[in-house]
């Protein structure tokens, strides 16, 4: 019981600081994320925002082959 305290304060506070789930998972003993994401991603709302962010390709600067409709 007292592992299972100790390891849900330190999962929880981990990724509401911005931890990456992977790293927490490994901390915690877990060979995937998927208990990790199960128990702490709603703690993680900053998280798939940041990583959507840093892996967004941005396409202002290529040509677009798209006809904008006219009424």
């Amino acid at each position: 019981m007292a592992r299972a305290v100790r390891d849900g304060n330190l999962g929880s506070r981990r990724v509401m600081r911005g931890m990456p789930i992977q790293v927490v998972a490994q901390i915690l003993g877990h060979s995937t994320t998927r208990m990790v994401e199960m128990h702490y991603g709603h703690l993680a709302q900053s998280y798939v925002k940041a990583a959507l962010e840093q892996t967004t390709i941005v396409l202002d600067d290529e040509p677009s082959n798209v006809t904008p409709l006219r009424r």
